[in-house]
């Protein structure tokens, strides 16, 4: 399913901290890779600062260079693309340019004041691009760098929708090519009855359906995986879906996760919200957003 990789690079530590990863990912599934950076700017920018802009660009090609050197030196085949403009809108049309099929970025560490952060250009992203984005925080992606830890597992939090599910299939091509055990996991939410003394015994009943439909819904979907060869876990959790998922993916190291999001909303909106943002900005590790199919 993926067949090209692009690397959105600004120049920074924390953006170049994605490398180690990627070139694993290129590696295991055998794609190429595009090394890119977006120069700001634009004619006025040319034309008011000349040589000084000209001197930026050319340091921005030398480093892509360079990168794509040691990316190369690893048996990766590397591209670079270099571009002018807003990086979050550079980096869309340079995967589309290119014929990527897969953006991959890295994202600022685990703390609320990363947010704000973190929706400067990778959340553009994620809103914007019609083709799945990769993100990982530059802590996780030493890990991968410092102890060659390799990924064992691909985790896939579904909700019954078919919306979710639009993430399996990625799930499927990426569990195959890295030799990965697919985690399919559901998070029941039980009605919070705060001004109750005790909890109601109907309401336990209630909570006991909802595992059981989950657990129900989940073991589909694993049948139909298995049946194509594929190893696949199940787990359902109670509580908060994002602070249970966060929870869940703590205590199961060497994890991807795969997951889809709501609808596009275009470059203009940065504040990613809902699940797919706290997995982001709280997991730590690699997420895989997967758009909406598009006409």
């Amino acid at each position: 399913m993926f067949r090209k990789l692009l690397v959105a690079l600004d120049g920074s530590d924390v953006a170049q901290a994605i490398l180690p990863f990627a070139s694993q990912l290129a590696t295991g599934l055998d794609v190429p890779v595009v090394l890119f950076s977006a120069v700001q700017g634009g004619t006025q920018t040319e034309e008011a600062y000349g040589d000084l802009y000209k001197q930026d660009a050319e340091a921005a090609r030398a480093r892509l260079e360079d990168l794509s050197e040691e990316l190369a030196a690893q048996g990766v085949d590397t591209q670079i693309h270099l571009s002018t403009g807003a990086p979050e809108e550079e980096i869309i049309a340079a995967s589309s340019e290119t014929g990527c099929d897969l953006i991959a970025m890295s994202t600022h560490g685990r703390n609320l004041f990363a947010r704000g952060i973190l929706g400067s250009v990778t959340s553009k992203v994620i809103h914007g691009a019609s083709i799945p984005v990769l993100t990982i925080t530059p802590e996780k992606a030493d890990l991968y760098r410092d102890h060659q830890i390799k990924l064992t597992k691909i985790m896939v939090p579904l909700d019954g929708s078919p919306l979710s599910e639009t993430a399996l299939p990625y799930a499927e091509d990426l569990a195959l090519a890295l030799s990965l055990t697919i985690s399919l996991t559901r998070v029941v939410t039980p009605p919070a009855v705060f001004w109750m003394d005790s909890y109601p015994e109907s309401l336990g009943e209630s909570e006991e359906a909802m595992r059981q439909e989950a657990d129900s819904y989940l073991d589909c979907v694993a049948q139909r995986l298995r049946s194509r060869g594929l190893e696949v876990d199940t787990k359902v959790l109670t509580g908060h879906p994002a602070a249970m998922l966060i929870n869940h993916v703590d205590n199961t190291p060497h994890d991807i996760i795969a997951m889809a999001t709501h609808a596009r909303t275009g470059v203009s909106r940065w504040v990613l919200g809902s699940v797919t943002d706290a997995l982001v900005r709280g997991s730590g590790d690699p997420v895989l957003i997967v758009p909406p199919s598009t006409p």
